[in-house]
Parts: structure tokens; sequence; C-alpha cells
């Protein structure tokens, strides 16, 4: 947005129901070979924790959401990272998707989970990387907005990764983009997940 020949900052809603509704799609099983992307953020207060696994088809441009679950803590209390077998925790459940599907790549938000990912990256076999949020955040958050209205993303509405996109949304300052709270309360770390993902995703 213009103001007296100066780029002014403004928010909008990241993407319209109706764009995220159209990229609910049939998505082909997953081959073993396969190549998949994990993206794992966190909120800054530390009450949730998201996960997300994202695979890439043959053209380079279209993407699939495999896994979307975000973890809240207990009324009083804080998340077992590592859960039970009964209840999984985010860090059991990124070493089982990894055990079972062609993970190549485990990325993350540095702020928020250097100490965790520096205790897993001691004995995962996959590459773990610390996705800057600085500008190539605002590069993949403006590509996700543009992969969704294309429908080059699918999903099969994933209830936690629906919620937290529609709680997102675009904060613009000239040509940059990024995702953003709609309220202070409203959790967005599977929306962020996704960006990282579909970026990251590229490189496999």
């Amino acid at each position: 947005r213009m103001h007296k020949n100066e780029w002014t900052s403004s928010e909008e809603t990241f993407v319209p129901p109706e764009w995220w509704n159209a990229c609910r799609q049939p998505i082909p099983p997953l081959e073993d070979s396969q190549p998949c992307v994990i993206a794992a953020d966190a909120a800054v207060s530390g009450d949730s924790f998201s996960v997300l696994m994202l695979s890439g088809r043959e053209d380079g441009e279209r993407f699939d959401v495999r896994y979307a679950r975000c973890w809240y803590p207990p009324k009083g209390g804080k998340i077992d990272y590592q859960g039970t077998e009964d209840s999984p925790g985010p860090e059991m459940e990124i070493r089982r998707l990894i055990d079972i599907y062609n993970v190549c790549e485990v990325c993350y938000d540095e702020y928020q989970l250097h100490d965790f990912m520096n205790r897993l990256r001691k004995d995962l076999i996959v590459h773990v990387f610390s996705f800057l949020q600085g500008t190539p955040r605002l590069i993949s958050d403006k590509q996700l907005q543009d992969k969704i209205k294309a429908r080059t993303i699918a999903h099969s509405g994933e209830s936690d990764l629906r919620e937290h996109i529609e709680n997102a949304n675009a904060k613009t300052e000239g040509e940059k983009l990024r995702i953003v709270k709609r309220a202070d309360n409203k959790k967005i770390d599977l929306a962020v997940c996704l960006s990282m993902a579909t970026e990251r995703a590229r490189h496999w």
C-alpha cells in the first residue's frame, strides 16, 4: 500500500477460506522412496508445539500435506515432549515419522527450538535445518500464499492445520509478506510449518 510515495504496512486475511477449501483434494499414496520434509514450530510462550510433514510431486510445483498436528499443554501443566506409547509427544512423533517414511530433512524455527533440535541432532539420521525467520520466511510465506491460491498445495482437511490457517493474517509491507496471528490468543504454528516445509521440500 502506497502513502505519500512510501510503502506502509497493513494486515489482511492470509488466505480466504474458499482458497483453502479448494486445496482439499485427493492425495496420491506415498511411495516408499518418496522424500518428505518435516517442519516443527513452537509458540513463543511455549504453550503449543506443531509438527507437519509434506511431500512434493514429480513436477516440483505441487505439494501434499501428509501429517499435521498441534500439541497443547494440560491445564496448569506443560507439554510432555516425549509422551508415551499411548499418547506420544512431538519428539516421539518426529522419531516415529522418520522411522516409517523417507524423511530427508527436519526444519525448524531456531528461536524456539534450538535446544530441542540440538538434542535430536545427535542421533537423527536426517538433515536438520534451522530455518531463518527473517528474509527467508518473508519469501516462503509469500510463496505459500501464491501456491494456495494456485491450488498447488493439497490437504485432507486436517483440523489443526485448518484452524491455524484460519487464524492467520498476512502482514504486508510493499511486496513483502509475513504470516502473523489474527489475534494474540490464536495459534498459527502449523501455517508457519507449512510455509517452511513447502520451501524446503523444493530442495529434495
